[in-house]
């Protein structure tokens, strides 16, 4: 078990939540008191963004803060699932066209990805309308309302008052305010608050200016290789927080027209074969993660940002220390000098850095002359090939590191 399983496992022994729960549909208890009895914050227990991390004693339930001092647990399932867009958008990019600081297949954060589709125009063509940009933040909720609660004997409402929104943009249109939820990785679902409380504070605002336009809950899903996902939702009850659906959703696909040509020849790292062969997919959560681990941020830390668990940290560790840049253990890292470069060089030295190590290694190298579509399927063979240097003994093993190369070749543009 994780911290926070324990911490939950403490909390529902002592309080009985999930005995409340299920007898009156839903349960209100103080932060202090699930602080006191769990031993842990609030944030970090909170951080629900995946249904697997919301307490076992809820059965499919659900838990959200509604107030800055109280908890709501509820029967029912507060997550939305995010199906695969239907509508696919291929768009041919020249990266020598690309604005400063602008890369569809190489950033490390949420407002990085947000800058690809809004400066190269996705947004306005998704929401058929020209926005701009205004500033937000971390911020408490503009005006308190009751939400709805549905087969609920403690009433058939809540008070949500002050609890803390945070959205990843704002933008005004033409007749509309846009909120904007942010990720990036392979998720498949999202938390309702996520849109619920930015919906209602936007809303608020504008009405709060006797302002006519309605607002618009997107949401931005990064999944790397150029490839990102834009969602709209819609509230059929604007205080039901389950009534939200998926109403317009699409893919969009950067590709490169031309290979990237990095000079390769100038800089020689190699990779650290003593740490396994990497199984990462996101090129830029692996930046991420180095980012966090050298400003000290702990695993505790790493899962609550991200939403994945301590074994995808342990994951995401190993490929930094493949790439040179730590020693020592996920739990105890030392920054190498190679990583001491690292944190101080730009970004287009880093690109440098990492493609140098992928040059010097026998799987990478030899699919960096391969197309796309076949990176993977050869990367696959490569691996066996040499399994016992990459500590591979099966084809299922070596298919899934195969990705992992596949992804950070697209990420560079390393390949034909």
């Amino acid at each position: 078990m994780g911290p926070n399983e324990l911490a939950w496992l403490r909390i529902d022994q002592e309080l009985k939540i999930g005995d409340a729960v299920r007898e009156n549909g839903a349960h209100i208890l103080p932060m202090s008191e699930l602080k006191r009895v769990g031993q842990r914050e609030i944030r970090l227990l909170l951080k629900q963004d995946r249904r697997r991390q919301v307490p076992s004693f809820l059965d499919g339930g659900g838990t959200m803060s509604v107030s800055n001092s109280d908890v709501l647990f509820y029967q029912n399932d507060l997550h939305q699932t995010l199906p695969v867009p239907k509508q696919i958008e291929n768009i041919d990019v020249l990266t020598a066209e690309l604005p400063p600081l602008v890369d569809p297949w190489f950033f490390t954060s949420e407002p990085e990805a947000i800058d690809v589709v809004e400066t190269l125009g996705g947004l306005d063509n998704f929401t058929s309308d020209k926005l701009r940009p205004r500033s937000t933040g971390r911020h408490k909720i503009f005006k308190p309302f009751n939400m709805k609660l549905r087969n609920s004997k403690i009433g058939p409402s809540v008070e949500i008052t002050n609890p803390q929104v945070e959205s990843d943009a704002w933008w005004v249109g033409e007749d509309a305010g846009y909120v904007l939820e942010a990720k990036i990785g392979s998720t498949s679902e999202l938390h309702r608050r996520q849109l619920f409380y930015p919906y209602h504070d936007m809303n608020s605002r504008l009405s709060g200016i006797n302002s006519s336009f309605e607002t618009r809950t997107l949401s931005l899903i990064s999944r790397g290789e150029g490839v990102f996902d834009l969602y709209e939702f819609s509230f059929e009850d604007e205080f039901d927080i389950l009534s939200c659906e998926v109403v317009n959703s699409k893919r969009i696909q950067y590709h490169r027209k031309e290979q990237l040509r990095l000079p390769l020849e100038t800089v020689q790292n190699a990779p650290n074969y003593s740490a396994p062969f990497p199984q990462a997919d996101s090129l830029s959560l692996v930046m991420k993660t180095f980012d966090r681990i050298h400003s000290g941020t702990d695993v505790s830390e790493w899962v609550f940002e991200t939403g994945y668990d301590k074994r995808q940290y342990d994951y995401y560790f190993s490929a930094c220390k493949w790439l040179g840049f730590f020693e020592g253990t996920s739990s105890k890292p030392l920054l190498t000098n190679m990583g001491m470069e690292f944190s101080k060089s730009s970004r287009n030295e880093k690109k440098l850095i990492i493609g140098s190590v992928l040059n010097n290694d026998y799987v990478f190298s030899h699919c960096m002359n391969n197309q796309i579509k076949q990176i993977r399927a050869a990367a696959t063979d490569l691996i066996l090939d040499r399994g016992e240097k990459y500590r591979v003994r099966t084809r299922v093993t070596a298919d899934r590191r195969a990705q992992t190369v596949r992804a950070w070749l697209v990420s560079l543009g390393l390949h034909q």
